[in-house]
C-alpha cells in the first residue's frame, strides 16, 4: 500500500467518520429536541400540580371549615337533647300530676252526685213539709175561724 491509498483510505476514514459524526449528531439533537420537549411537558405538569395542590389547599380549608361546622351543630343536637330529655321528665311529671287531678276530679263528681242526692231527698222532704203544712194551715183556719198571717 502506497501512500496514496492510505491517503484515500484516511480520506474515507475521514468521510465515514463525518458522515458517523453526523449521524451522531443528528440523532444526538432529536434525543435533545425529545429531552427538551420533555422539559417543557415536566414544567407544564409542575404549573398543572401547582394549580391542583391550591385548589387542594382551598378544599382543605373548606373541609376545616365544615368540620367547624359540624362540630357546632353537634353540640347543638347534644344541648337540644338535654333539653328534650328534661321535657320529657317534666312531661312525666305533669302526666303524674293530671292523673292526680282526675282521680281527684272523679271523687269530687261523686261527691257532687252524693251531694244532688240529698238535696233532691230534701227537697222532696221540704216540699212533703210544705204541703203538710199547707194541709194543717187549712185545717187550723176551717175549724177555728183562725187565721194565719201571711207575714
Amino acid at each position: 500500500m502506497d501512500e496514496k491509498d492510505l491517503k484515500k483510505i484516511e480520506g474515507m476514514f475521514k468521510h465515514h467518520t463525518g458522515v458517523l459524526v453526523e449521524s451522531f449528531k443528528h440523532k444526538l439533537d432529536l434525543v435533545v429536541e425529545g429531552q427538551q420537549a420533555l422539559v417543557e411537558k415536566v414544567d407544564g405538569m409542575g404549573t398543572r400540580l401547582d394549580s391542583i395542590e391550591r385548589r387542594l389547599d382551598r378544599l382543605e380549608v373548606k373541609v376545616d371549615v365544615l368540620e367547624t361546622k359540624i362540630d357546632a351543630i353537634e353540640e347543638r343536637v347534644s344541648a337540644i337533647a338535654v333539653i328534650v330529655s328534661a321535657i320529657e321528665v317534666k312531661v312525666g311529671v305533669i302526666e303524674e300530676r293530671v292523673s292526680v287531678v282526675e282521680e281527684k276530679v272523679v271523687t269530687i263528681e261523686e261527691k257532687v252526685g252524693t251531694i244532688e242526692a240529698k238535696v233532691s231527698a230534701i227537697e222532696e222532704k221540704l216540699d212533703t213539709v210544705a204541703a203538710d203544712l199547707s194541709a194543717h194551715r187549712a185545717d187550723t183556719e176551717v175549724y177555728k175561724e183562725y187565721k194565719v198571717s201571711e207575714h
